[in-house]
């Protein structure tokens, strides 16, 4: 009974992409030379990937100072992140706008990828995930003489490399499928997400079908290592 649910469960998902699939067909002819496809789709990756990129970049070592940060001060922090996971992206915009504009940048690619570095989603779950690693490992490495380079290295880092593929899936997704902001802070270079959602654009359903391949390939990534993200005690238990 439980496999006919998952089954039909996973029916259930994949019949509006095959009826998404027989709608796109015809349509692929003519997104082959729509080069204004192909820009947007260019476009889209130029912005996302400097931005999960440089937001993991950015997000791990302030997780780390959270996680090993003691006083009330740091839960005053951390709330703040919290809180700031919440916002909608919508709230910001004027003044990332304002910001943009003051440091010259508008209208270029660096309007959309300087606030899409600093999410607050990202340190907040690898800081979550990071506050489960024992303390007395630390402590065991400081009196060994471990600086906080070596013990951010070789214990916190290796005991969250699952969560941060899960951070980097979730930022990927998010600037994937930005619009908001590179509507209001771009003229030009606008991402695919921005392009498909014009009521004149010639093949839209055969545009979604590329569009989703990237998502697909992470869901893909996703299922195929979900045994690899059990915890080593829970596979001795």
């Amino acid at each position: 009974m439980k496999a006919l649910c998952k089954g039909a469960l996973c029916l259930a998902v994949l019949l509006p992409l095959g009826a998404l699939l027989i709608w796109a067909a015809p349509e692929f002819s003519t997104l082959w030379r729509s080069s204004d496809y192909w820009q947007g789709y260019g476009n889209s990756l130029l912005l996302t990937l400097p931005i999960v990129a440089l937001q993991l970049l950015v997000s791990l070592p302030m997780a780390y100072a959270l996680a090993r940060w003691r006083g009330g001060v740091r839960q005053g922090v951390y709330l703040a992140y919290c809180l700031l996971t919440l916002l909608p992206c919508q709230v910001m915009l004027l003044p990332d706008y304002l910001i943009c504009r003051s440091m010259g940048i508008l209208h270029t690619r660096l309007a959309v990828i300087l606030p899409g570095i600093f999410s607050p989603l990202s340190v907040f779950l690898l800081a979550r995930q990071m506050q489960k690693v024992g303390h007395e490992q630390a402590e065991a490495a400081s009196l060994d003489g471990a600086s906080e380079w070596v013990i951010f290295r070789k214990i916190y880092l290796p005991q969250v490399r699952y969560p941060l593929y899960i951070a980097a899936g979730i930022a990927f997704l998010d600037c994937w499928s930005v619009v908001e902001l590179p509507t209001v802070l771009l003229t030009e270079h606008q991402p695919l997400s921005v392009l498909l959602a014009q009521p004149d654009f010639p093949a839209p359903y055969a545009g979604s079908v590329l569009y989703l391949l990237p998502i697909v390939v992470i869901g893909a990534f996703a299922i195929l290592n979900r045994e690899k993200r059990i915890r080593p005690w829970q596979k001795s238990s």
